[in-house]
């Protein structure tokens, strides 16, 4: 859930404003923390991690993977090309989703 100054309704909020952001420390990013990650959210998003993983274009698969992955670099040491071969795409791909606003798919 986002902190009460920031204006993200995603879930994922990584302001300085938030209260645990002094004591917040990265986890080391394995195979299995993006996994879980990315069962977390199809679950919140009600679609099957499989197709948040695979290359299905629906408007709700597709924002659920964005958030995914943006997660994923938030709260996990990956690296785009580790996040990529997750997601099984190219880190500049990787890099084009972190940078698109969400409200784009509203």
């Amino acid at each position: 859930m986002p902190c009460n100054p920031c204006p993200s309704k995603t879930g994922i909020c990584s302001c300085i404003l938030h209260p645990d952001y002094q004591t917040f420390r990265k986890r080391p990013a394995t195979k299995a923390q993006m996994i879980r990650i990315i069962e977390e959210i199809a679950r919140e998003h009600d679609v099957d991690p499989l197709l948040v993983i695979g290359k299905s274009r629906k408007k709700e698969v597709v924002l659920a993977r964005c958030i995914a992955i943006k997660k994923i670099k938030v709260f996990t040491e990956a690296t785009l090309q580790m996040i990529g071969r997750c997601f099984n795409r190219s880190h500049s791909t990787i890099l084009y989703e972190l940078n698109k606003k969400l409200e784009s798919y509203d």
